[in-house]
């Protein structure tokens, strides 16, 4: 990776930065330390590592001083690797496992959580007018319209302000950069994602997602399917869901999305979470145990049974008092087997139950029992058909 054409400049503002000492004992080496592995992480290498300052002590104790500063430097160069890799794109779970190992090192967490803070301040550095006039004078050499009496104090932290937005935009155009994640289930497979922020994903039969997370938010388009979320809290970062153009967002919350055809639900487990609709107009706060269906323009907001919400996951398809024709193709979603009803007078027959995700056969049997049905298997699938003779106003068994 080449530094690009506004190298000199950054290669000008560290040579600065580093030499720029405040009389009133301010220190801006460790904090620079952090934004240029940062930089170098975004940007490919800079020519050198910035100098550290150093007390000036005894001989023999120089030694040890320089071998600590020299792990502190690794250190930092390691968490910002870290730091990219774990933003950039979601990663497997011998990753993290490898990533926890390492931040159980001494010093490690340390330099990651500064990398952390300093990715931070440099974003609200970059908000700035200020500061971002400071970066764009540093980074084109104009002028500085500052009185040439200002304490060098302040030409350090004007410096450090200017490289740290300098190496924003850097990192900020890597990022960029970045393609999104896509991860989808077959027919009957359903499958659990472990997400680089925590966050865990559990994709139901035949669904599929698009995952990308930056520094600045974390965003999943859901293209088909259904979803359940449990995100991980990180105020900086929201959480949004797009599927059509509605926007579900959360921080720390476990919620369902399920995209069905035209039709979207949207069902809260637990902590909080706002939708906005298509022409963000409109939006709806949801509380636990509720659910929101969108179809056509209209929108249904009502309380759902929370377990029964979530028997998806643990391979259960719960159906309660559901219109025969839904249960079909519900059963259908997780099996190659498809069942066909070829009775629409019964498409409106209600059905309740719970079954087995994938086993057809139990629900076979009991919408025959039930209504009374003729079962056709040929070509790969269950054909449902009136039995000659049966009643044509059928009612369900009571009780």
């Amino acid at each position: 990776m080449t530094r690009g054409a506004d190298a000199p400049a950054l290669v000008a503002v560290e040579q600065a930065l580093t030499r720029a000492s405040a009389p009133d004992g301010l220190d801006v080496g460790a904090d620079q330390a952090t934004l240029f592995a940062l930089g170098r992480t975004g940007r490919g290498r800079m020519s050198k590592a910035p100098a550290i300052r150093t007390d000036r002590r005894a001989t023999e104790q120089r030694a040890p001083m320089v071998d600590e500063r020299q792990a502190q430097a690794v250190a930092r160069e390691e968490a910002a690797a870290w730091f990219a890799r774990l933003n950039n794109r979601a990663v497997s779970v011998e990753a993290l496992q490898d990533f926890h190992a390492w931040r159980r090192r001494p010093g490690n967490r340390r330099a990651y959580e500064a990398v952390e803070a300093a990715w931070r301040a440099s974003g609200r550095l970059a908000e700035d007018p200020e500061i971002a006039a400071l970066a764009r004078a540093a980074l084109t050499g104009a002028p500085s319209r500052e009185a040439p009496s200002r304490s060098r104090r302040r030409l350090a932290i004007a410096l450090a302000a200017a490289a740290a937005v300098a190496l924003l935009a850097a990192i900020g155009v890597a990022y960029s950069r970045v393609q999104p994640e896509t991860f989808e289930t077959p027919v009957g497979a359903p499958r659990q994602v472990r997400l680089a922020d925590g966050s865990q994903l559990t994709l139901d039969t035949a669904s599929r997602v698009r995952v990308r997370l930056t520094p600045r938010a974390r965003t999943v388009e859901l293209e088909r399917g259904q979803v359940l979320f449990a995100v991980a809290h990180d105020a900086a970062r929201p959480f949004t869901v797009v599927a059509f153009d509605v926007q579900v967002r959360a921080l720390g919350t476990r919620f369902e999305v399920d995209r069905k055809g035209a039709q979207l639900a949207i069902t809260l487990l637990q902590g909080a979470v706002e939708v906005r609709g298509p022409d963000q107009a409109r939006s709806w706060a949801l509380r636990p145990g509720q659910q929101l269906r969108l179809a056509g323009g209209a929108a249904e907001l009502a309380p759902v049974d929370v377990a029964e919400a979530e028997a998806w996951t643990s391979g259960r398809i719960t159906l309660r008092d559901t219109p025969l024709a839904a249960a079909v193709a519900e059963v259908n979603r997780y099996s190659r087997e498809p069942v066909r009803l070829e009775a629409p007078d019964l498409a409106d027959a209600r059905v309740s139950g719970v079954f087995q995700a994938g086993d057809n056969a139990a629900f076979v049997a009991a919408a025959q029992a039930l209504y009374d049905l003729e079962v056709h298997r040929e070509n790969g699938a269950v054909r449902l058909t009136r039995r000659s003779g049966a009643d044509e106003n059928p009612r369900p068994p009571s009780g």
